[in-house]
């Protein structure tokens, strides 16, 4: 609920901002009326109103009536409403208007406008209760030449007595042969529909016409429709589904108000069928040419502005205005050779309702990576014919200088992608030196840390023992042997006797080896063996010495816990410096190597992290994309690897993946982190009860009962947060990466001949449902499914081999 809530309010503050205070846009819903008809032409102003009523730009034979203005939305968008009407049949242009404005004047674009005779109406008798009414229909289509592919106005119009209330227009359904159209619905202007408040009269149907002195309510149903070849073109016949009518019956048993009712009345109306012929386009079109019918306008632009570096993948907005088949118009084309560039499949945002209307706007998001040295983007083309001049035209953007930075020496991997507007983010994240305490699941000490509280437990439970059970400690011949010994030799007196019974007692003990007790036997040579005179007297200090360090090596209490505090670096950490060393010359693929070695020793988040960002820079997204996952598995709050891996998705266009639905504690508090906060608690408590039995101290033993009432309350907690935790197999995984480094299609059959559903960009993750041969059966993070060559997948788990 949350997140709707959020998402809602951010889509609304997009909606809004994308208007500036005093933008004007104009639109004629209806464009084919009959004589004496009315249609609306809406004028909404954003943020501000007119200082002054609005003008027309020229003189025009049609009649135009200032009618109701609305206010729409709590940002009161000012839509202002004029009546557009003629006496005679034929095809005007509807002028523009000068809007006066407190932050300037605006002017509406120009519209063309058909006006019908009535004559072309087909009229039937229709009897609702005791009453017979007369109503017309009539199915409408524009005049003269009629290409094919060119998007057309259809019209069905039924004109019902003013007698007859109407409740509800519903929409037609008509029969096509040899043309594309969507269902024929009410024409509304932008922003407007059933839940407009207050209802405005002017913009929802039905409206009025008189014909042969009688008045009726016209009501219309537009659509916008494109011949797919030239040849006969028929629409109709056709239904009218869900016209709703008020008929009011009088009685005699009552006057007044209770002398009546009302009833609704279901109105099943059938629409004539038209013919026409639509003309194949004329010969002679340009070599680009993909079937673009209208008349437009384009315009390209950078996305990003900020400085490149050479090879950038470069991000443009491809902007396609004007009237014509926008629903069906394919991309600009670049004008330049293929060679040249990397063209990405470009991604289209429809604006202004394409589909209720043959005008608007289409935006092209194209991404293009250079091949060859560069200093500006080379212009696209748009050819397209146009019906009102009948030849075809070809529309040229302008050249784009790119400010370019100096060159860097790199090797000729993948460029930087400092041009996807992601958050600002220009490029990955850097490699990132392996943490000693940084392993799986965040800062944690994985399970030696329990080492130094068992060593404290050890050191209680013995005190403990030692003070409860003395006779374990008697009688030891081993010890009592060593004791012996060492008095005997501190007693000795002369140096040779002392020599040879200390180096004596270090061989029969194994301390051969040893670079003291080798020294201590070459000094007891000296003294001892060696012919001639002998040395001076041995001091007392060099003595004490001995003996001290025989007491040392030869007493069994040794304690070892400081091997474990002995730090080893990694194996990862090993081999960073030879890594970063091939990095920072820009050979990847030796950095890379490096990095694999070290992983078939152990796998940290860092590790993994570093790999993916090798894989980067060497042009293969979907093995970046795998292995910043695979970081994310050990430690799924890495931030390097979130902030490098929704980076990488939305520069290669993966399809986003949708945010875990799992309560926010529960990714703060993982498993395996109250696990370790739990075995924590419990040495925590048992080094409390041993404290209490070895100190008799009253204020020891106070904080001891203290600490055990704070840790197993505390434990209980823990525990229950433990037991009640969501994990992953609450929640359903993606657990393949799409590793190829190209889109690949995903089809409805497990084959080649298989009809394709969407190509998937590289990075996208997935989970694999079934396997067929050669082939995998997936379900993307949208939940699309579909079948993908199982070559183009790698899972994100590591293999058991490589485990």
């Amino acid at each position: 609920m949350t997140r709707s809530i959020i998402l809602f309010i951010f889509a609304l503050s997009a909606r809004l901002f994308t208007q500036e205070l005093g933008d004007v846009s104009s639109s004629l819903p209806l464009q084919q009326v009959l004589v004496g008809e009315e249609a609306l032409l809406n004028i909404q102003i954003y943020g501000e109103q007119p200082s002054s009523p609005l003008k027309s730009t020229e003189a025009s034979p049609l009649s135009f009536r200032t009618l109701q203005p609305d206010i729409l939305g709590r940002r009161e968008v000012f839509s202002a409403n004029l009546g557009v009407s003629s006496a005679t049949t034929g095809t005007f242009t509807v002028p523009s208007f000068t809007v006066p404005l407190k932050s300037g004047d605006k002017t509406t674009r120009t519209f063309t406008m058909e006006v019908f005779p009535t004559d072309g109406l087909t009229w039937q008798n229709l009897r609702i209760g005791d009453q017979t009414y007369k109503i017309g229909s009539t199915l409408l289509h524009p005049r003269g030449t009629i290409y094919a592919g060119q998007s057309i106005p259809l019209t069905a119009k039924v004109l019902v007595p003013v007698a007859l209330p109407v409740g509800s227009t519903g929409f037609a359904e008509i029969e096509k042969e040899n043309i594309g159209a969507w269902r024929m619905e009410a024409p509304l202007p932008p922003n407007y529909d059933q839940q407009v408040s207050p209802r405005s009269p002017n913009a929802i149907q039905p409206r009025e016409v008189r014909i042969d002195g009688e008045r009726y309510h016209a009501i219309n149903y537009v659509t916008f429709a494109a011949p797919l070849k030239d040849g006969a073109v028929k629409v109709g016949p056709g239904k009218i589904q869900g016209l709703q009518v008020q008929v009011t019956t009088r009685t005699n048993q009552a006057r007044g108000f209770f002398g009546s009712f009302s009833r609704s009345y279901n109105l099943e109306l059938d629409l004539p069928e038209v013919t026409f012929s639509a003309t194949a386009l004329p010969k002679g079109a340009p070599a680009d040419f993909q079937g673009a019918v209208g008349d437009f306008t384009l315009e390209a632009a950078l996305d990003v502005t900020s400085e490149l570096k050479p090879g950038d993948p470069v991000m443009l907005s491809l902007t396609v205005s004007g009237e014509g088949n926008l629903d069906t118009l394919a991309p600009p084309v670049l004008d330049a050779p293929e060679s040249n560039w990397k063209i990405y499949p470009s991604s289209r945002n429809e604006k202004d309702g394409a589909r209720r209307t043959n005008q608007g706007t289409v935006v092209f998001t194209q991404i293009l990576r250079p091949r060859v040295p560069i200093k500006e983007v080379p212009a696209f083309t748009l050819p397209f014919f146009n019906p009102k001049t009948a030849k075809y035209e070809t529309l040229r953007s302008a050249p784009i200088p790119l400010n370019l930075s100096p060159v860097v020496s790199q090797s000729a991997g993948v460029p930087q992608a400092g041009l996807v507007p992601i958050a600002e983010m220009q490029d990955i994240l850097g490699l990132i030196e392996p943490q000693p305490f940084r392993s799986k699941d965040g800062i944690q000490l994985g399970l030696w840390w329990q080492i130094f509280p068992a060593a404290i437990v050890a050191v209680l439970a013995f005190l403990l023992i030692k003070r409860q059970l003395p006779r374990l400690q008697s009688n030891n011949p081993e010890k009592t042997r060593l004791h012996t010994e060492l008095k005997e030799l501190e007693e000795l007196g002369t140096p040779s006797e002392f020599l040879r019974a200390a180096a004596h007692l270090a061989e029969s003990h194994g301390l051969a080896g040893d670079e003291f007790v080798a020294d201590l036997i070459e000094e007891r040579d000296r003294f001892c063996f060696q012919p001639g005179e002998q040395p001076g007297k041995l001091e007392n200090s060099r003595r004490q010495e001995i003996l001290k360090n025989l007491r040392e090596k030869l007493s069994l209490g040794i304690m070892l816990l400081t091997l474990f505090l002995v730090w080893q670096p990694t194996t990862a950490e090993a081999f960073h410096d030879k890594a970063q060393a091939a990095w920072d010359e820009g050979n990847y693929q030796e950095a890379l190597d490096a990095y694999q070695l070290s992983l078939k020793d152990e796998k940290t988040p860092d590790l993994l992290y570093n790999i993916a960002n090798c894989y980067y820079r060497l042009d293969q997204p979907g093995k970046a994309a795998l292995f910043y996952r695979r970081a994310l598995e050990l430690n799924p709050s890495h931030p390097e690897s979130l902030q490098n891996l929704a980076f990488l998705e939305r520069k290669m266009g993966a399809i986003p993946t949708p945010e875990s639905d799992l309560p926010a504690w529960s990714k703060k508090l993982t498993t395996p982190l109250l696990t370790n906060l739990l075995l924590g608690l419990v040495w925590l408590f048992l080094i409390a009860v041993l404290i209490r039995f070895v100190l008799r101290s009253s204020r020891v033993q106070q904080l001891s009962t203290l600490t055990m009432i704070g840790t197993g309350l505390m434990g209980i907690l823990f525990g229950v947060l433990l037991f009640f935790h969501p994990g992953k197999e609450e929640i359903v995984e993606l657990d393949t990466v799409l590793i190829s480094d190209e889109p690949t299609e995903v089809r409805t059959e497990p084959s080649s001949g298989g009809s394709e559903i969407l190509n998937a960009n590289p990075s996208t993750a997935c989970r694999v449902l079934t396997q067929r041969g050669n082939w995998s059966y997936i379900e993307l993070p949208n939940q699309t499914r579909g079948w993908i060559e199982s070559d183009a997948l790698e899972p994100i788990a590591f293999p058991e081999n490589q485990s």
